[in-house]
Parts: C-alpha cells; structure tokens; sequence
C-alpha cells in the first residue's frame, strides 16, 4: 500500500465532511460480469478494476523540453497558482 494513504484519506475525509471507510483504501476485485460496463473503454482499465488496492507507482522524469512552447508557457502561467494550492494542502502530522 502507499505509505501514509489512509492518512491522508482520513484528513481529506475530515476535510470535506465525509465518514472514512476502510472500502476506500480495499476492495474486492470486480467480477467478470461487472467487467463488462468497462469495455468499451479498452484495455487501459483492467489494471485498476482488477485490483483490490491502491499500488505505489513509480512516476516517470518529465522531460518539459520536448514540450511545444504554448505549452510551457501554460506550465509557467499556471506555476504562482500551483504554487499557492500547494501551500495549502493536508498534511500528515
């Protein structure tokens, strides 16, 4: 599991006024009936709908170079609000 995810699940709960439950961090695979409501959407959901848990990921450099300049220039723009959010989100005691 992803360190400190029921933690921070719990705080978000607090937050928006929501009663945690342990459903949200485990669960039970779907069957292959309730796989079905998900094909049209291709292959990229069996990962997600076949598991029973949140799984660390590991993220992937982002090479912002390779990026068309209307697009780093959005990233720039954006930044100072990123920025302000950032300071203030949940944080684990």
């Amino acid at each position: 599991m992803i360190p400190l995810l029921e933690t921070y699940l719990r705080l978000w709960c607090d937050a928006v006024g929501l009663d945690f439950q342990d459903s949200m961090i485990n669960w039970r695979p779907l069957t292959e009936e309730q796989l079905e409501q998900f094909k049209p959407w291709g292959d990229w959901v069996k990962e997600a709908t076949n598991s029973d848990r949140f799984l660390q990921s590991t993220p992937s450099p982002v090479d912002n170079s390779m990026l068309p300049e209307e697009v780093k220039i959005c990233i720039q723009e954006a930044m100072p609000y990123y920025e302000k959010l950032y300071a203030l989100r949940l944080k684990a005691q």
